[in-house]
Parts: C-alpha cells; sequence; structure tokens
C-alpha cells in the first residue's frame, strides 16, 4: 500500500527490432517513455542520434481511426445500441491485448467502410435532394393558379410578360395604377406571407410605361424558368420526393443490413487507437540508420519481466542498462498500489493531486476517514440500506467497465457506513423503530454529537500530524520533526486539557500539568519558527511569534468538523419533515397514495443531497485540514503505454 517504486531504463537496440519491441512493451503496458527527442531533453550522450520520424505512418493510423469513428456513428445514427438495463448486464467484451490484435487483424475493414461509406452518400444525397425538392414546392406553390408555361412566353413577339410580387400592402394602389393603361393584362395568383403574387402581360410598345408603374409600386420580378406548367412541376416534385424517400428506406436497410460489422468495427477501432499511441512514441525516441535509443521508466517489481522481453525480441542484440531513480525528482511517474479495498479510495487522492515520489501515499490513511465522516454527513440507515443494496445488485448483476465499477464500489463502501450511523442514531428513512438502540438522540444531544464530531477531527488532524513526523524522521530531519509536530502535539493537546480539564472532570494535578505542556509546545513552535529564520534576533523572534499564530488555523480546523453534526442534522430533519407532510395526507386512500408519492420522490431528493453534500464535504475535509498538515502533491501520474479504452475492456484484471 504505497507509491510504486520505479526504475529508469535506456534501452540502445537495432532499428530493425523497434516496431516489435515497442508492440510488445504495449502488450507489457506498465511502461513511460521520457522525450529524449526534444532539444530541451537532448544531451551529448546523443549527440549523433536524430529524432524519429513516424509522420505518414500516424496520418495513416489517425485516419483510418477517423473512418472507422464514421462508420460506428452512421450505424449509431440510424440503428442506435441498445440500453437499459439489458445493455448493462452484457456490458462490453473483456479481451487480452493479444487477443484484440488476433481478432482485429481479421478485420476487412477498407471493404466495410466502402460500403457504409457508399450508403452514407446516398443517404446525404437522398437527404440533401429531398430539401431541395421541397424548397422548390414551397417556391412554387403560390404559383398553382398560373395555368401557362412560363419560359413559352418568352417567345412572344408583340407582348411580354412578367411574374412577380407587391406588398399585400400596396396591392389595391398597384392595380389601381395597372388599370390606367389600356393594353395591359393581370391577373393575382397567390398570396404568400406579405407579398401578392401577379402576372402581367402587355404590348411591347408599353414596357416603358409599366416598369415606371412597376418599379414605381415595388413590383419585385421573379423568373419561373420552368417548360412546363406549375401544376405539372409541382406533380413531379411530389414523385420525386415519393421516389427519394423509398431510396432512402431502401438505403437504411441496407445500413441495417451492416450493423453485423459493428463489433468488428470497435475492435478495429480499439486495435487502430492503440497502434496511433505506439506510432504517436516514435516522437520520443532517437535513432540512426540501424540503432534506436529509448528511455524511460518501468515498476520495479516488473524488471525481470521487462528485461525478458527486451532480450526475446532483440535476441540480446541489445544494450540496456536499469538505475534507481532520484527520490526528490519530480520527473518519476507515480503509480499507485493498494490493495482491493483502500485502491477504490484512490480517485479521491488523485482529483487533488497525486503524491511526489519522496512522499507516501495518503490513500490508505484517508480511505478510512473518509467512509466515517461520509457515513456521520448522510447518516440515515434506510438511506444506507437502500444505497448498499443497489451496488451490490449492480456489481453483481451488470458487467460494468472498471471504473465505474470502481465508482459502484466506492458507494458500496460508504452505504455500510451511512448504515452504521444510521443505527447509531436510529434514523430510518427519517423513522425512529422503537426496538431498534439509540446510542445518539439527533434531536436532545446535539452537544454530545457535536463533541464526538470535534474529537474525530482532532483524531484526524493528530494523524496528518504524525504522517509528517514520520516522513521528517525518515528523511533524516528528527530535529524538524521535534520542532514541527511534538511541538504541536504538546501544545494542542496540552491546551485541550487545560482548557477543557473542568468540563471534563479532570482534576487540579492534571490540568496544571496540561498547562505546561501547553506552554512547552507554545516555547518549541517559537523557537522552531526562529531557527529558519535569517537575520538578527528581532526578526526571529518575530517569524518564531507568527509561527506561533498558527495555532489559530487549529481552532479553525477543529471547527470545519462541526459539519459532521450540521449535514447529519440537516439531512435527518429533511427527512422527518418529509415523514410529517406525507402523514398529514393519509386521511383516506387517496391521500394514503398521495403521501407515498409525496415520501418516494422527497426521499429520493433527500437522499440525493445527503449524499452530494457528504461526498463534497467529506473531500473538503481531507483536502484542506487533512492534506494540509502533511500532502504537497504535484506528481505526475505514470501514463500507461495504452490508449484509454472505449468499446471493450481491455487486460480487466491489469484495469481492476
Amino acid at each position: 500500500m504505497a507509491i510504486v517504486e520505479m526504475k529508469k531504463f535506456h534501452l540502445l537496440a537495432l532499428k530493425s527490432d523497434k516496431e516489435e519491441l515497442l508492440r510488445r512493451l504495449q502488450i507489457f503496458r506498465n511502461v513511460q517513455f521520457n522525450d529524449i527527442a526534444s532539444e530541451e531533453h537532448r544531451t551529448e550522450t546523443y549527440a549523433a542520434l536524430a529524432p524519429v520520424k513516424a509522420v505518414e505512418a500516424y496520418n495513416e493510423a489517425d485516419t483510418a481511426l477517423t473512418r472507422c469513428e464514421y462508420c460506428l456513428n452512421q450505424l449509431g445514427k440510424y440503428y442506435p445500441e441498445k440500453g437499459g438495463f439489458k445493455a448493462l448486464k452484457e456490458g462490453l467484451p473483456n479481451l487480452t491485448f493479444s487477443e484484440l490484435e488476433e481478432q482485429a487483424k481479421k478485420v476487412d475493414f477498407q471493404g466495410i467502410y466502402e460500403q457504409i461509406k457508399h450508403n452514407g452518400d446516398a443517404l446525404d444525397g437522398a437527404r440533401y435532394d429531398l430539401h431541395k425538392a421541397r424548397e422548390e414546392i414551397n417556391e412554387l406553390s403560390v404559383f398553382r393558379k398560373l395555368d401557362i408555361v412560363p419560359r413559352e412566353t418568352d417567345g412572344l413577339r408583340k407582348a411580354a410578360s412578367y411574374i412577380g410580387s407587391v406588398p399585400i400592402k400596396s396591392r389595391r394602389e398597384f392595380e389601381a395604377a395597372l388599370n390606367t393603361l389600356e393594353r395591359v393584362y393581370f391577373e393575382l395568383i397567390g398570396l404568400k406571407k406579405d407579398d401578392a403574387m401577379y402576372v402581367i402581360f402587355f404590348y411591347r410598345p408599353d414596357e416603358a410605361a409599366v416598369d415606371e408603374i412597376l418599379k414605381e409600386k415595388g413590383f419585385s420580378k421573379i423568373n419561373l424558368k420552368l417548360n412546363q406548367r406549375v401544376e405539372d412541376r409541382l406533380k413531379e416534385l411530389k414523385e420525386e420526393i415519393r421516389l427519394l424517400r423509398q431510396r432512402r428506406e431502401q438505403t437504411i436497410k441496407e445500413l441495417g443490413e451492416m450493423t453485423k460489422y459493428r463489433t468488428a468495427l470497435k475492435l478495429y477501432y480499439e486495435y487502430m487507437s492503440n497502434l496511433r499511441v505506439r506510432i504517436d512514441t516514435n516522437r520520443l525516441l532517437l535513432g540512426s540508420d540501424s540503432t534506436c535509443c529509448i528511455e524511460g521508466y518501468f515498476p520495479a517489481y516488473q524488471e525481470t519481466e521487462f528485461l525478458q522481453i527486451i532480450n526475446e525480441v532483440t535476441g540480446g542484440a541489445n544494450n540496456t542498462t536499469v538505475e534507481d531513480v532520484d527520490r526528490d525528482s519530480r520527473d518519476v511517474p507515480i503509480m499507485l498500489k493498494n490493495n482491493k479495498l483502500f485502491g477504490i479510495f484512490e480517485p479521491v487522492t488523485a482529483t487533488y493531486a497525486m503524491p511526489r515520489y519522496n512522499e507516501l501515499d495518503p490513500t490508505p490513511w484517508l480511505a478510512p476517514f473518509y467512509a466515517l465522516f461520509f457515513g456521520m454527513m448522510s447518516a440515515d440507515a434506510g438511506y444506507g440500506l437502500l444505497m448498499l443494496v443497489l451496488c451490490a445488485l449492480g456489481l453483481k448483476m451488470f458487467n460494468l467497465k472498471p471504473g465505474m465499477k470502481k465508482n459502484v464500489k466506492f458507494f458500496l463502501i460508504v452505504s455500510i457506513f451511512t448504515l452504521f450511523w444510521g443505527v447509531i442514531y436510529n434514523s430510518y428513512f427519517g423513522f425512529k423503530l422503537e426496538f431498534m438502540p439509540q446510542v445518539l438522540d439527533m434531536g436532545t444531544q446535539a452537544m454530545p454529537i457535536l463533541l464526538l464530531s470535534v474529537a474525530m477531527g482532532a483524531i484526524h488532524l493528530f494523524t496528518g500530524l504524525a504522517l509528517k513526523g514520520y516522513m521528517l524522521i525518515r528523511d533524516g530531519h528528527a530535529l524538524d520533526a521535534v520542532f514541527d509536530v511534538l511541538s504541536w502535539y504538546l501544545a494542542l493537546i496540552g491546551a485541550i486539557l487545560f482548557i477543557g480539564g473542568g468540563p471534563m472532570g479532570l482534576s487540579a494535578s492534571v490540568s496544571n500539568v496540561a498547562k505546561w505542556v501547553m506552554i512547552a509546545g507554545m516555547a518549541l513552535i517559537v523557537i522552531g519558527g526562529m531557527r529558519s529564520t535569517p537575520g538578527g534576533i528581532g526578526g526571529k523572534i518575530g517569524a518564531g511569534m507568527y509561527n506561533l499564530y498558527g495555532i489559530s488555523g487549529y481552532v479553525g480546523d477543529f471547527v470545519s468538523y462541526s459539519r459532521l453534526m450540521a449535514l447529519g442534522l440537516s439531512g435527518a430533519y429533511i427527512a422527518l419533515s418529509v415523514n410529517t407532510i406525507a402523514g398529514m395526507m393519509f386521511g383516506n386512500v387517496f391521500g394514503i397514495i398521495v403521501g407515498i408519492i409525496i415520501m418516494i420522490l422527497f426521499h429520493a431528493f433527500n437522499i440525493f443531497l445527503s449524499y452530494l453534500g457528504a461526498y463534497v464535504h467529506g473531500m473538503r475535509l481531507i483536502y484542506v485540514e487533512f492534506f494540509g498538515k502533511f500532502y504537497e502533491g504535484g506528481g505526475k501520474p505514470f501514463r500507461y503505454f495504452r490508449s484509454k479504452s472505449k468499446y471493450i475492456n481491455l487486460d480487466r484484471q491489469l484495469e481492476e
């Protein structure tokens, strides 16, 4: 239960072995490469080598991935995958990397892509043609009454015609103006929104007079390029739409027959995604015409397996050195290794920051406190039991992704503690059960619960200080442990016993001893602040007193733990209020139904609020109060030599 010990390696091998070497290391997975090709990392050792380029291969892999995504999106657009409980139960297929390679290489991706692309293009074309036909129908519908062939009027020698529109509000004036001309015929053929559509015939000698009126009245000409009557064209368009719909449905049906390739496409996607990662790694490497140079990290416990892979691939033709890493280096990638129980809480640590290599993994220490705090803040046995059953069923019935499975396990653990505290408070969906024991009563024992919260907080804080002391002693700084840790133990414990001696029933002699312990601790705190401050005695005293002022921060820390009581009480009183309101409805059958609905809805909402509050405030107590005493973080997470799985559980046993 710690940070995994890392080894750094330098590898010089034949260029001809590079591809297979990277492939085998990707199966191995637990290796991270250094960027020795960048200018800032180049050293004299590698001066004779040049960066390895694989741009063309990377682009080919990237194109294949883009096409694979296109195929899956096309199938999903018209034939969505099943969801719900059945999909969760089946989950994703579990494969090893070697099995993935073997199955993906059998996929005729180019053939599948061409078939789906053909149908996709056909659907896009049909969609475009349908849109265009509908738009033309919308444009022509208003001219339905036009009983002429528009293009035939272009050949008239003595007469001419216009088709166009004027604003409806100018319609009467427009018609009156045209009526002033003797050799003009016009007809209203339709209305469209705010426009009136007209067809106008006139003798060509009168064209100038007609144009002047049209311009004055805001007439807009429309050029209908039709060699047939509008009504006939509309019939043609409707038939086109019917045929286009048939073609679209047939194409969708043909696309549906290709859903049988969906699994193959997903396997191919995962394979190409990992291949792209492998190809992209070339940019981190150096090489020559005949050699390649690789540098990076791997877990120390896998050294034998790592070296065995290299020797198998190269046939011993390699120069590999493995060395211990610098404990204080910030470049060492961090991998955490905990047992199955504590490993569930690793995301809590990672959400804040991974530890540095010279720190300790805080996960095993935060896990019991976080679970205990979560349970106390969401304390209701009914809520805990419900969540426990749901999580247990989810783990039993569903084939969950590794990340989701870990989250479900997390809530299963904290639900056990919610159940525990609910029994302590005798709270079951806001009800008290007379036949169940009650250790603490939230209604009448708020002060004891508050003191218990603060006491748990004190243990939490002192644990953080103890971890700081351990790291200082481990690193050979025993004197710092005295001034920075022991001093605070003496000051805080002495102050608690001295100030709280009376209420706790301690004797006067014990309180007197506690006073001197407190004073001794404060003196050490001041001296500790002085020892590392340069300058004169005045500056040192000022720094020491400022260091002592830090005790006010501890007061705030202790107060922060009152939220353990506050959130538990708020959830309990909301549940009680819901039950009271629902109980007021229980006068008849209808009222009972309404009351039950109220209880289900609002208890569900209260569960959400209680768990959300406990989750967030539990994180805050860990990150601010606990981590603030010993933990810096800032480590770089280990980058596994794989892409993140999307459609399969790849090497599930490694992920979990």
